[in-house]
Protein backbone atom coordinates (compact mmCIF):
# COMPACT_ATOMS: atom_id res chain seq x y z
CA UNK A 1 0.00 0.00 0.00
CA UNK A 2 2.91 2.31 0.97
CA UNK A 3 4.47 1.84 -2.18
CA UNK A 4 1.42 2.77 -4.14
CA UNK A 5 0.46 5.63 -2.67
CA UNK A 6 3.51 6.79 -2.91
CA UNK A 7 3.51 6.33 -6.70
CA UNK A 8 0.40 8.22 -7.03
CA UNK A 9 1.99 11.50 -5.11
CA UNK A 10 5.37 10.88 -7.24
CA UNK A 11 3.04 10.98 -10.56
CA UNK A 12 1.05 14.21 -9.13
CA UNK A 13 4.40 15.73 -7.71
CA UNK A 14 5.81 14.71 -11.61
CA UNK A 15 3.24 16.28 -13.24
CA UNK A 16 3.18 19.78 -10.92
CA UNK A 17 6.64 20.13 -11.94
CA UNK A 18 6.23 19.58 -15.36
CA UNK A 19 3.84 22.39 -15.54
CA UNK A 20 5.86 24.79 -13.41
CA UNK A 21 8.90 24.37 -15.41
CA UNK A 22 6.96 24.76 -18.89
CA UNK A 23 5.61 28.14 -17.45
CA UNK A 24 9.30 29.27 -16.49
CA UNK A 25 10.11 28.58 -20.08
CA UNK A 26 10.24 32.29 -21.25
CA UNK A 27 11.10 33.92 -18.31
CA UNK A 28 13.55 31.89 -16.39
CA UNK A 29 14.75 29.24 -18.67
CA UNK A 30 17.38 27.95 -16.05
CA UNK A 31 14.57 26.95 -13.69
CA UNK A 32 12.60 24.98 -16.50
CA UNK A 33 16.02 23.51 -17.41
CA UNK A 34 15.93 22.29 -13.28
CA UNK A 35 11.99 21.29 -13.13
CA UNK A 36 11.77 19.79 -16.32
CA UNK A 37 14.36 17.13 -16.13
CA UNK A 38 13.38 16.51 -12.28
CA UNK A 39 9.34 16.65 -13.30
CA UNK A 40 10.12 13.75 -15.86
CA UNK A 41 12.77 11.33 -13.45
CA UNK A 42 9.53 11.83 -10.78
CA UNK A 43 6.89 10.54 -13.54
CA UNK A 44 9.33 7.36 -14.39
CA UNK A 45 9.76 7.15 -10.70
CA UNK A 46 6.38 6.81 -10.32
CA UNK A 47 5.28 4.42 -13.41
CA UNK A 48 8.07 2.27 -12.03
CA UNK A 49 7.03 1.83 -8.46
CA UNK A 50 3.19 1.46 -9.69
CA UNK A 51 3.90 -1.47 -12.01
CA UNK A 52 6.09 -3.35 -8.80
CA UNK A 53 8.57 -3.43 -6.15
CA UNK A 54 12.33 -2.81 -6.99
CA UNK A 55 15.67 -1.99 -5.69
CA UNK A 56 14.79 1.58 -7.46
CA UNK A 57 12.17 2.90 -4.65
CA UNK A 58 14.45 4.17 -2.00
CA UNK A 59 16.65 5.68 -4.40
CA UNK A 60 13.02 7.50 -6.39
CA UNK A 61 11.65 8.25 -3.14
CA UNK A 62 14.86 10.60 -2.33
CA UNK A 63 14.75 11.45 -6.04
CA UNK A 64 10.68 12.56 -5.31
CA UNK A 65 11.39 14.04 -1.94
CA UNK A 66 14.24 16.31 -3.52
CA UNK A 67 11.92 17.34 -6.53
CA UNK A 68 8.99 18.57 -4.45
CA UNK A 69 11.75 20.92 -2.69
CA UNK A 70 13.25 22.27 -5.79
CA UNK A 71 9.70 23.82 -6.64
CA UNK A 72 9.82 25.87 -3.82
CA UNK A 73 13.51 26.42 -4.10
CA UNK A 74 12.50 27.86 -7.75
CA UNK A 75 9.64 29.78 -6.62
CA UNK A 76 11.66 31.54 -4.58
CA UNK A 77 13.99 32.28 -7.05
CA UNK A 78 11.46 33.87 -8.80
CA UNK A 79 9.67 35.59 -5.37
CA UNK A 80 6.78 33.63 -6.35
CA UNK A 81 5.71 30.58 -3.97
CA UNK A 82 2.56 29.69 -4.46
CA UNK A 83 0.12 27.18 -4.17
CA UNK A 84 1.35 25.07 -6.77
CA UNK A 85 5.08 24.95 -5.50
CA UNK A 86 4.02 23.86 -1.93
CA UNK A 87 2.02 21.13 -3.53
CA UNK A 88 4.76 19.91 -5.25
CA UNK A 89 6.74 20.25 -1.82
CA UNK A 90 4.11 18.33 -0.11
CA UNK A 91 3.37 15.28 -2.40
CA UNK A 92 7.18 15.38 -2.93
CA UNK A 93 8.29 15.05 0.56
CA UNK A 94 5.46 12.52 1.54
CA UNK A 95 5.38 10.29 -1.43
CA UNK A 96 9.28 10.04 -1.18
CA UNK A 97 9.17 8.75 2.40
CA UNK A 98 6.43 6.82 1.15
CA UNK A 99 8.63 5.21 -1.63
CA UNK A 100 11.51 4.92 0.67
CA UNK A 101 9.28 3.17 3.69
CA UNK A 102 8.86 0.59 1.29
CA UNK A 103 12.06 -0.72 0.41
CA UNK A 104 12.51 -3.00 2.79
CA UNK A 105 12.96 -6.72 3.10
CA UNK A 106 9.27 -7.25 1.47
CA UNK A 107 10.04 -5.17 -1.59
CA UNK A 108 12.87 -7.55 -2.32
CA UNK A 109 10.07 -10.08 -2.08
CA UNK A 110 11.52 -11.70 1.57
CA UNK A 111 8.92 -12.23 4.64
CA UNK A 112 11.52 -12.74 7.67
CA UNK A 113 10.16 -15.95 10.10
CA UNK A 114 9.68 -15.82 13.78
CA UNK A 115 12.91 -18.45 13.09
CA UNK A 116 15.40 -16.12 11.51
CA UNK A 117 15.01 -17.35 8.05
CA UNK A 118 13.50 -15.96 5.17
CA UNK A 119 10.91 -17.42 2.66
CA UNK A 120 9.54 -16.01 -0.29
CA UNK A 121 6.69 -14.02 -0.48
CA UNK A 122 3.78 -15.20 -2.28
CA UNK A 123 0.55 -13.46 -3.36
CA UNK A 124 -2.25 -13.17 -0.93
CA UNK A 125 0.56 -13.31 2.41
CA UNK A 126 -1.04 -10.58 4.15
CA UNK A 127 -4.75 -12.44 4.71
CA UNK A 128 -5.91 -8.20 3.94
CA UNK A 129 -9.45 -8.29 2.95
CA UNK A 130 -9.70 -7.25 -1.15
CA UNK A 131 -12.29 -4.87 -0.39
CA UNK A 132 -10.53 -3.02 1.98
CA UNK A 133 -7.52 -3.15 0.31
CA UNK A 134 -9.24 -1.59 -3.23
CA UNK A 135 -10.64 0.72 -0.53
CA UNK A 136 -7.67 2.50 0.71
CA UNK A 137 -5.99 2.18 -2.79
CA UNK A 138 -9.15 4.27 -4.12
CA UNK A 139 -8.31 6.71 -1.03
CA UNK A 140 -5.12 6.80 -2.08
CA UNK A 141 -5.86 8.25 -5.45
CA UNK A 142 -8.48 10.14 -4.17
CA UNK A 143 -6.19 12.22 -2.15
CA UNK A 144 -3.04 12.42 -4.81
CA UNK A 145 -5.57 13.49 -7.28
CA UNK A 146 -6.95 16.02 -6.02
CA UNK A 147 -4.03 17.52 -4.00
CA UNK A 148 -2.36 17.41 -7.97
CA UNK A 149 -6.04 19.00 -9.18
CA UNK A 150 -5.15 22.15 -6.63
CA UNK A 151 -1.40 21.99 -8.15
CA UNK A 152 -1.96 22.31 -11.51
CA UNK A 153 -4.48 24.63 -10.87
CA UNK A 154 -2.38 27.73 -9.67
CA UNK A 155 0.19 27.38 -12.44
CA UNK A 156 0.04 28.85 -15.87
CA UNK A 157 -1.65 25.70 -17.58
CA UNK A 158 -4.46 25.85 -15.49
CA UNK A 159 -5.00 29.31 -15.68
CA UNK A 160 -5.88 28.30 -19.68
CA UNK A 161 -7.63 25.08 -18.70
CA UNK A 162 -11.45 24.92 -19.97
CA UNK A 163 -13.73 25.40 -17.00
CA UNK A 164 -15.97 22.25 -16.03
CA UNK A 165 -19.10 22.83 -17.51
CA UNK A 166 -18.15 23.79 -20.80
CA UNK A 167 -17.25 20.89 -22.30
CA UNK A 168 -20.10 19.24 -23.58
CA UNK A 169 -22.96 21.04 -26.26
CA UNK A 170 -22.47 24.41 -26.60
CA UNK A 171 -19.54 24.64 -24.26
CA UNK A 172 -16.25 25.67 -26.37
CA UNK A 173 -16.41 22.83 -28.87
CA UNK A 174 -19.66 23.32 -29.50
Amino acid sequence: MTRTWGGYGALGTGLVLVALGAEHLRHHPALSVLLLPLGAATLLVAVLSLRGAGRHLRPGGVLTAVAGAAAVLAGLGTGRTGTAELVALVLGVLSGALLAASAGPRAAGVVARRDGRGEQDTPGDDGGNAWSRLALLALGALLASAATVQGLAATEAGEHAVPHGLHGIGGHHG
